[in-house]
């Protein structure tokens, strides 16, 4: 993960972790000067869950951070920051030392589609659709893989970045059967699409799920958590 997430970026510093080296020249104070000027007037968006009522919530924030000096309502963000340039190679290996012979596959298909809920949702489903097909075709049908699977990242704030990813942990002398395994996957699933049954089965649950979360707090936080902002 600490090599994969860079490399899909076109290798930006802010997916990945420095080097052991880089991290200890850090001090104290060049996080100060880092987090100072956010804590003091960044922007500041307050959301409150619970069982409460709404004028006490309002008088207690008016109270607390609503007594802070005036802050800037949008938060400033050059356009080059937001920008993920994808890989230069269409393939790279990490080689690393271990006692065990295991590898890691990971096959990525770049989703060209600036970030929105409605595309968010959709695209959940495909990889559970996706995770499906690979669990059918490289575990059942091949016995390469105990646990395939697919992964989405989808993120929100930048441009470039998005990947379906398909991923399995395989023998060495397995990798590339499994590589072309998620590739017939990937284009099965492109040409010939998601039957209704699968659909169904995709999205009962998560319709469930919704059902259910909506009771608890952990639901409506990180809904109303950028409300405003978003």
């Amino acid at each position: 993960r600490q090599e994969l997430l860079p490399y899909l970026c076109g290798s930006d510093p802010r997916w990945g972790l420095p080097s052991r080296t880089v991290l200890e020249a850090y001090r104290m104070e060049d996080v100060a000067a880092w987090l100072m000027p956010q804590l003091g007037s960044g922007e500041l968006e307050i959301s409150v869950v619970g069982d409460l009522e709404p004028e006490q919530a309002v008088a207690a924030v008016a109270a607390t951070a609503g007594a802070l000096p005036a802050r800037p309502a949008a938060m400033p963000l050059a356009a080059s920051l937001r920008q993920l340039k994808p890989p230069a190679e269409t393939r790279c290996d990490f080689v690393y030392e271990s006692s065990f012979p295991r590898a890691m596959v990971v096959v990525a298909w770049p989703l060209r589609c600036p970030y929105e809920e409605s595309a968010a949702r959709r695209f959940l489903l495909l990889e559970r659709a996706f995770s499906d097909r690979l669990r059918e075709k490289v575990r059942e049908e091949a016995g390469a893989a105990y646990s395939p699977g697919a992964k989405l990242l989808y993120p929100q704030a930048y441009e470039g970045g998005s990947f379906l990813l398909a991923i399995a942990q395989v023998e060495p002398s397995r990798a590339d059967e499994v590589v072309r395994l998620m590739q017939q996957c990937g284009a099965e699933l492109f040409c010939q699409g998601v039957s209704q049954d699968l659909f169904e089965r995709m999205v009962r649950p998560q319709r469930n799920n919704v059902r259910d979360q909506r009771q608890t707090n952990d639901y409506w936080s990180p809904l109303l958590a950028a409300a405003q902002a978003r």
